[in-house]
């Protein structure tokens, strides 16, 4: 008798537990369908292509200096990381004028 009990304690048990999977998955099913993926013109939410092109650079930067700074806290070398942040400061500032000469001109970068 009791061992006919805990058998139907774990058939209850497996049927519920189908039961509230299949309503959670029922559930959450429709929501995925019913809402459409929303698609930027321009990725990172950017509103141009130059607002675009402007926000990869900085984070190319930003990239760039923290590699020159890591690398200064490994080796400590103080002329290596001087000379590595201006070559770094001026291809950053060569490619902000070069985004900023096509905005002014109105030429695509494509």
């Amino acid at each position: 008798m009791i061992y006919m009990i805990h058998c139907q304690r774990k058939y209850i048990v497996c049927v519920l537990a189908g039961i509230l999977g299949f309503g959670m998955m029922t559930l959450f099913l429709p929501s995925a369908e019913a809402s459409e993926a929303l698609t930027l013109s321009y990725e990172e939410g950017a509103s141009n292509e130059y607002d675009f092109r402007i926000r990869r650079e900085e984070r190319i930067h930003e990239e760039n200096v923290r590699t020159i700074e890591f690398n200064f806290r490994c080796d400590g070398d103080q002329e290596k990381y001087d000379r590595a942040m201006r070559a770094e400061q001026k291809r950053h500032a060569e490619a902000v004028n070069e985004i900023e000469r096509d905005y002014r001109s109105g030429s695509p970068w494509r």
